[in-house]
């Protein structure tokens, strides 16, 4: 497994934090896109980001670091809405570093692979599953006036 850190284009902006040279990093250049990464990608680690949903419906594992909820809801323009990770999430919630760590090492230990509770929540929350977005889209856009 290698890490592919894709963080968000707004904090592309600020000083960099991370030695993306490491080896361990898939460089950027070798990336192509969200779409890419969600294609090649075994495991998503993320936080509250909303491409989360693009990932749970590859049905692939997804494990939130929630270790600075109180932080995050408490100081940022994101709130808390419809979406709750507890009831509506497609993955385990960690709450601190040492068991988001030691949740990593466990799904690539036992296999990257969505558990069944995770993969019922991504068939009652899309409407479809399939290979017709597309051609569903196309023909709505025929459908206006």
């Amino acid at each position: 497994y290698r890490i592919c850190f894709y963080q968000h284009y707004m904090m592309e902006k600020t000083d960099p934090i991370f030695d993306l040279t490491d080896p361990i990093f898939i460089p950027r250049e070798e990336i192509l896109g969200y779409s890419d990464i969600f294609s090649r990608g075994a495991l998503m680690l993320t936080d509250y980001s909303s491409t989360q949903f693009d990932f749970a419906y590859l049905k692939k594992p997804i494990i939130y670091a929630h270790f600075d909820k109180d932080e995050f809801f408490g100081s940022h323009t994101y709130t808390e809405g419809y979406f709750s990770y507890q009831e509506d999430g497609f993955g385990d919630i960690c709450e601190s570093v040492s068991a988001t760590v030691d949740k990593i090492i466990d799904t690539i230990r036992h296999g990257t692979y969505m558990s069944e509770k995770y993969k019922k929540r991504v068939d009652e929350f899309f409407a479809f599953s399939d290979r017709n977005n597309c051609e569903r889209i196309y023909e709505e856009i025929k459908n206006l006036k």
